[in-house]
Order: structure tokens, then C-alpha cells, then sequence
């Protein structure tokens, strides 16, 4: 039975700090905006610079109709715009308002505070073998799943 437990930890740890992240999400992210918890890696990834759709298609690793929807919604909010790609008429460039560059501005203050934190918590060594494990962790699992992002 104590190896069932030992199992499930890092299960339950995930859960556990993903309710947290929401919770600090829901405090400290929606008194700044509208925008859902749910946008905020797709806005975060389109950045200063903006970037096409197929890129951000791969970049957040869901269907094409989920960063659709997200674009709409944030479009609407008035923190994005897109244009057709120059280079490829096929594709659409997605870029931040003038909104979304102070909402990216603000936004990106919080997780670095939140991130220097954990730095000072854990310290740089554990920290970076923290955010390394993790990404081989999140790397297994999508070439376990093999899920097809694009449809």
C-alpha cells in the first residue's frame, strides 16, 4: 500500500498546485482584466513581437479550434489584433494591442515576482533542475500521447 502512495504523490501534487495557481490567478489576474486564466498562455506567448497562428498552434499545443477561440475571445476584449501574415497568405500574424502590451507589461511583472520567489524558496540550482524535470516530464507525456494538435 505505501508504494500506491508514493505513486500518487506527484499526482497529487500537481493537483495541489495547480488549484493554488488558479486561486492566485483568479486574486491577482482578474482584477487586472477580463481576460480568463484560461487565455493566459496564449497571450503571454504572442508577446511584444506577435506571432502567426501556426506557430502559436504549436507553441500552446491545442486544436487549431481552441486557439481559435481564443483569439476571437481576446480580440473581442480589445487586447489583440490579427492581419494577414506578409510572408504567408495562408496564415494570420496575431499581435498584442496597445491594452494587451500593458495588460503583457503588468502581467509579466506578477509571474517574475511569483517566479523570483520560488527562486529565493528553492534557490537558481534546485529551481532550473525544477523547470528541467518538469518540461521532460510534460515532454513524455505529449510523445506518450501523441496527440494531433492541428485538427
Amino acid at each position: 500500500m505505501e508504494q500506491i502512495h508514493s505513486d500518487l504523490l506527484l499526482f497529487k501534487l500537481i493537483y495541489n498546485y495547480r488549484r493554488l495557481i488558479d486561486h492566485f490567478g483568479t486574486q491577482n489576474i482578474d482584477i487586472l482584466s477580463d481576460i480568463k486564466p484560461a487565455h493566459i498562455p496564449y497571450f503571454m506567448s504572442i508577446g511584444y513581437q506577435g506571432i502567426s497562428n501556426n506557430k502559436l498552434l504549436k507553441e500552446i499545443k491545442v486544436t487549431r479550434q481552441g486557439v481559435s477561440k481564443a483569439v476571437k475571445d481576446l480580440e473581442k476584449q480589445g487586447m489583440i489584433y490579427t492581419r494577414r501574415n506578409e510572408s504567408d497568405a495562408r496564415s494570420m500574424m496575431i499581435f498584442l494591442t496597445e491594452e494587451g502590451k500593458n495588460l503583457y507589461k503588468v502581467l509579466g511583472e506578477v509571474f517574475g515576482s511569483v517566479t523570483l520567489d520560488y527562486i529565493n524558496l528553492l534557490g537558481r540550482k534546485k529551481y532550473d533542475q525544477l523547470i528541467q524535470s518538469l518540461t521532460t516530464i510534460i515532454n513524455y507525456h505529449e510523445n506518450l500521447t501523441n496527440i494531433d494538435v492541428e485538427n
